[in-house]
């Protein structure tokens, strides 16, 4: 993501630089798999569609077979502006020598990037109740539709984080069927846990032997390909998921303004006012790419 604007004509470069430091202070976890896009709309659409991936065998010659792609349904995700400013009186202007003013912007500078993971984060958060996808449920959720062919499948896996329980999310992610019937054909994995499960989840993707026993069986997991995100953003201490690469999961992340900070004074007190704004948004547009290890 592109850093702070910084409008030197117009500001103290000072607090600027403090806004700066804040904002690449901070590691953002959610673009690492969601889909980062820059919105044509307020209230950006994403159609779902389905489509018979099968390639057919035929006789040399013959012509090719057709299909049809239906939109089987659609998810509106609206934009969300975000503001807020620093007033510098007379008075902090003389004496504070921006000392708090500097301190304060660095904060707001890594606040504003975290609360810009926190919109993605929150997709995941809701991932039981209201954050819903093209099919009206919840994005974790055991009856998810497949297109229109009147059969459904699931995307959770109950059960504490273990060796048999990503095991069993691996599995469900890699058995997926697309909208067409199809079994979708994911690489690339990341298992995203909050802090509380960092050391679980860091023995069960990369231990070279088995991270559950005291015998000497190669460690399955390891060579599976998944990688670990840590996202202390995550408001649940026993729930994670397994989500696909952003080329087969349909999370998206809409940024319409990056943040910018701009200086002016207001005409009816005579502070300056320090204001850093930006819009984006979150959701998920498809439940597919996504297994949901529910412990409860």
């Amino acid at each position: 993501m592109s850093s702070v604007f910084l409008n030197d004509s117009s500001a103290n470069q000072l607090v600027l630089e403090a806004y700066d430091s804040g904002w690449r202070t901070y590691e953002v976890q959610g673009t690492k798999f969601f889909n980062k896009r820059s919105p044509e709309r307020f209230d950006e659409v994403f159609s779902v569609t389905a489509a018979d991936g099968a390639i057919n065998a035929v006789a040399p010659g013959a012509a090719y077979p057709a299909v049809n792609v239906e939109e089987i349904g659609s998810v509106t995700i609206t934009q969300q502006a975000y503001k807020k400013e620093i007033p510098v009186d007379f008075m902090m202007k003389r004496f504070d020598n921006y000392g708090v003013v500097i301190r304060e912007a660095t904060k707001h500078g890594y606040r504003a990037k975290q609360v810009m993971d926190q919109v993605m984060a929150d997709v995941l958060n809701n991932g039981e109740g209201t954050t819903t996808t093209w099919d009206a449920l919840a994005l974790a959720h055991a009856s998810h539709l497949i297109g229109n062919t009147g059969t459904t499948q699931s995307n959770i896996v109950t059960g504490a984080l273990s060796e048999t329980t990503v095991n069993s999310a691996y599995v469900a992610l890699v058995n997926q069927q697309d909208h067409g019937g199809q079994v979708m054909p994911t690489v690339g994995m990341y298992l995203v846990v909050p802090p509380a499960l960092h050391i679980t989840a860091h023995k069960l993707l990369n231990s070279t032997q088995g991270p559950e026993t005291a015998d000497r069986e190669t460690g399955f997991l390891n060579g599976l390909g998944m990688q670990t995100v840590v996202w202390p953003l995550l408001d649940d201490a026993v729930d994670s998921w397994l989500i696909a690469d952003k080329m087969y999961n349909r999370l998206e992340y809409l940024v319409s303004v990056e943040p910018t900070v701009i200086y002016r004074e207001d005409p009816d007190t005579g502070n300056g006012l320090y204001q850093i704004e930006f819009g984006c948004a979150a959701g998920a547009t498809d439940y597919l790419g996504t297994v949901f290890l529910n412990q409860a």
